[in-house]
């Protein structure tokens, strides 16, 4: 009988292709298996998220951004109503109808290109949200945009909230600027609940970044009905909207108030005309507050908020008068003779010296003949003086009585009274950026290789004089100097008085933050304030040429060395160059000199000599505010 599957050696070739058919039978299932789970699994929800794109769409919706008031209510920074375009890319055809778009919206090449560049890149879900290409379009921009917009699908306008700095150029440094958040940012930033929203802007520098929390709010969020082309349905470009569903409603972010007062800060550039770089601190010597804070060159912060062109950004760059940098706390320089004040309590309050029985008596009078000599070295003084003492010293800023004072005292004694007073430090201010800068000692000298590990007494000497190594920021001396009005009190500097609620609630409310009590006797402190008081009205006061009968001031002229360059002669240097050989011109003094109210510090940038050029400056802020802001 014939085997009923044929011949043994078939049954053995079937069961062979059998298993090969098997094995590519579950391999297939397998692989549609694989691929059913990574659509269903994975992917499920993308797929879900894109059907559903086409028929409704949520998105986001951006918040007002909380505004900045100074102390008299005016505003600093607000949102104001402008038509943003999107582009959502899904639906529109980059390679057809992208220089359209560019025509119609005036973008410049540069920045046509780097969008261009950014919504090809988009993918996944982030190409069904629209992308900002244009913000604050103009008339003729929103004429074009109706009468076209049926020609060009995935192009939309919708109102958004656009910030504006209605001061400009005035106080850009210290409210600061915004712009646009990148993708990074917000995956660093995702727990404080940041999301991924084209265009949204974050603040970059001044309160605006410090506040950030405060000021943003929280962006709402809409789901809307579209149709084919991705366009909302009951509603054209510019028309009225039907069907939408809020699932957020935005809240608006909190309000600053400041102690900071615009109208001085005008006053204070005024002052300043005809100087091209400088700067100023208003304090309120009782409280610390800031009530003007002044940094020149400046920008202006409306021209951040869209982004800078390459060449608008060269020409920021390349100024040599640093226009973003905040001179009052971002930079420090030699603060000169201003620092003698304190150097004199120093003497005045510790009047044991380096040598045994060696005390100071601030009647004794030195001999000025217009140099000291140490060690074969020569430190000048900036005329022939003669004998003075203390008091003298001070008014007439003598040079050579400090030399000798240093001398005795040695630089771990003057070290330790300016840190006392906030000095080599920051002073805590809430504003980016800020510098602490240096005041050295005998151990700072000893850790430094480019002095071979060694201290000389001739540090001393220029440190007396606020040279050589020491440097200090406009707010540092501003706070020092009201602490040395008001009798030792140094306060916190602070800008923001309250942050409020959308609707008017107090949130958080600041009082003057004390950060210390510097020990002085009422005796030297009285000595120190008539020695201040006579550099101004003393006919051989370093101010007094400024002097108004009937306006009591009490301060300090500077005049701060800068490094020099030698290369070719006077006559071969340009007029830049020449203007940067010049010192730096200081004053530092408050009002009224009894019972002080204001501290007003100015630094007039290569100005040369102080009493000249920086003290006309402050004298003209001191009239101004008793006349204007604060009539006595």
């Amino acid at each position: 009988m014939a085997p009923l599957f044929g011949p043994p050696g078939e049954l053995s070739e079937f069961r062979g292709r059998y298993r090969w058919i098997a094995l590519f039978v579950a391999v297939v299932f397998l692989g549609l298996l694989a691929r059913a789970a990574q659509l269903q699994v994975f992917e499920g929800y993308e797929y879900v998220e894109k059907s559903r794109h086409n028929v409704e769409r949520t998105r986001d919706i951006p918040t007002e951004r909380g505004v900045v008031r100074d102390a008299e209510g005016q505003l600093l920074a607000y949102n104001t109503p402008a038509y943003t375009a999107f582009v959502t890319p899904e639906f529109f055809d980059v390679e057809e109808d992208w220089e359209t778009v560019v025509r119609y919206l005036n973008l410049g090449p540069e920045r046509a290109a780097r969008l261009r560049e950014q919504l090809v890149k988009l993918r996944g879900l982030k190409r069904y949200q629209p992308y900002p290409v244009a913000e604050n379009l103009d008339d003729r921009q929103l004429a074009l945009l109706m009468a076209h917009h049926t020609e060009l699908d995935g192009l939309s306008v919708e109102e958004t909230p656009m910030r504006v700095y209605p001061l400009r150029q005035l106080a850009a440094h210290l409210v600061g600027y915004l712009n646009e958040i990148s993708e990074d940012e917000i995956e660093r930033q995702r727990a404080e609940g940041y999301r991924y929203f084209p265009g949204d802007k974050v603040g970059r520098t001044g309160l605006e970044r410090v506040w950030e929390r405060e000021l943003r709010g929280r962006r709402g969020r809409v789901t809307v009905i579209v149709n084919a082309k991705g366009v909302e349905k009951g509603k054209d470009p510019f028309g009225a909207t039907t069907g939408r569903r809020y699932e957020i409603r935005p809240v608006p972010g909190n309000d600053l108030i400041l102690s900071f007062n615009a109208r001085l800060e005008a006053i204070v550039d005024q002052a300043f005309r005809g100087h091209p770089a400088g700067a100023a601190v208003v304090l309120d010597a009782r409280t610390g507050f800031v009530l003007a804070m002044y940094s020149k060159p400046s920008f202006d912060p409306n021209a951040f908020i869209q982004g800078l062109s390459t060449a608008e950004q060269r020409i920021l760059q390349e100024n040599p008068f640093f226009p973003q940098h905040d001179k009052t706390v971002m930079d420090h320089y030699f603060p000169g003779s201003l620092l003698k004040p304190f150097l004199a309590l120093a003497a005045l309050e510790q009047p044991q010296m380096l040598e045994p029985g060696d005390l100071f008596d601030p009647a004794s009078r030195f001999d000025c003949e217009g140099a000291y000599e140490l060690a074969g070295q020569r430190f000048r003084c900036t005329k022939v003086h003669g004998l003075v003492d203390l008091h003298e010293a001070i008014v007439q800023s003598c040079n050579v009585f400090f030399f000798q004072l240093a001398r005795r005292m040695g630089i771990d004694r003057l070290a330790q009274i300016a840190r006392e007073f906030g000095f080599g430090s920051k002073t805590g201010i809430a504003l980016t950026r800020e510098v602490p800068g240096l005041v050295p000692d005998k151990a700072w000298f000893r850790s430094r290789p480019e002095y071979g590990f060694q201290y000389r007494v001739g540090y001393a000497l220029l440190a007396a004089i606020g040279q050589h190594n020491t440097k200090v920021t406009l707010l540092q001396l501003a706070s020092a100097y009201a602490a040395l009005a008001n009798g030792g009190y140094l306060y916190r500097p602070q800008l923001v008085k309250e942050v409020l609620y959308p609707d008017g609630r107090v949130r958080m409310s600041f009082a003057p933050e004390l950060l210390r009590r510097i020990e002085m006797s009422s005796d030297s402190h009285r000595r120190i304030l008539d020695a201040l008081r006579g550099v101004v009205e003393a006919p051989q006061g370093t101010a007094h040429d400024q002097w108004t009968p009937g306006l009591e001031i009490a301060g300090k002229t500077g005049t701060a060395e800068v490094s020099r360059r030698r290369e070719r002669r006077r006559d071969q240097r340009t007029t830049e160059e020449r203007y940067r050989e010049r010192d730096h011109a200081w004053f530092a003094g408050f009002a009224p000199a009894d019972d002080p109210e204001i501290v007003v510090v100015v630094l007039v940038e290569h100005g040369g000599y102080g009493g000249r050029y920086a003290a006309p400056i402050a004298f003209e802020i001191f009239r101004e505010y008793f006349k204007r802001i604060a009539p006595r």
